[in-house]
């Protein structure tokens, strides 16, 4: 058991610098195209949850890390965030694909997972309909540096908790 702890947390922080330099990545990108990245996201409207649950689906394209810093900024919905989530296959795309006779369950795995993310999502944003999208202001990435690194030991310490 002590073993197991040892290694969660000695996997944990060796993640932490790389995950700060994608959030400090994608706050700048923010920074920077936040207004336009508002707009598309405002234009997408009850479409982006279907957006939300495509995107999701490919693997590795780190589509649920730009999800929820889209979601902290209050820019997209709990229902939306939740369909990315649910609709994330990036370990069971090569785990199937490591078996020659089972890549025809690759397309009903990755549609099924659509379709449930996406109803999914939907029900979520029924009953959340005060976590609607709200934009705020933008913030000063480079400032901020000391919240995100907080930020992200505060979840690598959630993660390792449970």
């Amino acid at each position: 058991m002590y073993q197991i702890l040892i290694d969660a947390l000695s996997d944990s922080l060796r993640t932490v610098p790389l995950l700060l330099l994608i959030y400090i990545g994608i706050e700048l990108l923010e920074y920077k195209f936040g207004d336009k990245i508002r707009e598309w996201i405002g234009k997408a409207g009850k479409s982006g949850l279907m957006v939300g649950a495509i995107g999701g689906a490919f693997p590795q394209c780190g589509f649920s890390v730009v999800a929820t810093a889209l979601f902290s900024e209050r820019l997209i919905t709990m229902g939306t965030l939740l369909a990315v989530y649910l609709s994330t296959s990036d370990e069971a795309i090569p785990i199937i694909m490591s078996r020659p006779d089972s890549m025809h369950l690759i397309w009903p795995i990755i549609g099924s997972k659509i379709v449930v993310a996406f109803v999914a999502g939907f029900v979520i944003n029924l009953f959340f309909k005060k976590e609607q999208r709200k934009t705020i202001e933008h913030i000063e990435a480079i400032e901020d540096i000391w919240v995100y690194f907080c930020n992200n030991v505060n979840i690598k310490l959630f993660i390792i908790n449970f």
